[in-house]
């Protein structure tokens, strides 16, 4: 449930996005599609979800208002719209599973997640634990057994220790049977242009291989 829309609605898979702020969806996407950087279809509707809800500088003033303005389909044939206020994201906080700080020694990266002391708060994963740490990743395994799906929380890039830590991992994943696992990766506390596509490819081209 959306508690801060205008009035409160609970988006159901299924639902069909058909305008924001009042301009249909697609004619919204031809606008917006000239500045977003996608080589494929896939991440093109990717890169435009995540788009959608906030206000970009390079999109242009004229598409946004004081607050965002969804209208949405439902399978059931019933329209309805919904407004939500933009927010400043300094001051989100993960609302999320536990977390557990440690040190980073490497203040001067997001102030949204690392203090001025270096300390970052690693996000745990319900039913999944830790299995191998370096300086760019934590690997996580599911508790349950059967489940065919590992969690890469991707840190960052690291110059002297990159190319030891993605063969560690692709030699852990052959070694452990995870090759075949399907991979969660998550990119919330890396910097950015950290070499995580790099690893996921190289998981990619281990699994093939």
């Amino acid at each position: 449930m959306l508690l801060g829309a205008s009035p409160p609605f609970e988006p159901r898979r299924g639902d069909k996005l058909l305008s924001i702020n009042g301009l249909p969806v697609e004619h919204y996407l031809e606008r917006v599609e000239p500045y977003i950087a996608a080589s494929t279809e896939e991440r093109l509707w990717l890169e435009f979800a995540v788009n959608a809800s906030v206000r970009r500088m390079d999109f242009g003033p004229e598409l946004y208002q004081g607050e965002v303005t969804y209208e949405l389909l439902r399978p059931t044939g019933e329209r309805f719209t919904a407004t939500l206020p933009y927010l400043d994201p300094c001051p989100l906080e993960w609302s999320g599973a536990p977390v557990e700080p440690h040190f980073t020694g490497e203040p001067h990266l997001s102030p949204q997640t690392f203090t001025k002391a270096g300390w970052a708060f690693r996000k745990r994963y319900p039913g999944f634990g830790e299995a191998l740490r370096t300086r760019s990743y934590r690997l996580h395994l599911p508790e349950k057994p059967g489940r065919r799906v590992v969690v890469l929380d991707w840190i960052r890039f690291h110059d002297e220790s990159y190319e030891a830590d993605v063969d560690r991992l692709m030699e852990f994943a052959a070694e452990n049977g995870l090759l075949d696992h399907d991979v969660v990766c998550d990119l919330t506390t890396s910097p950015g242009a950290s070499g995580a596509g790099t690893c996921y490819s190289a998981w990619l081209r281990g699994r093939s291989g």
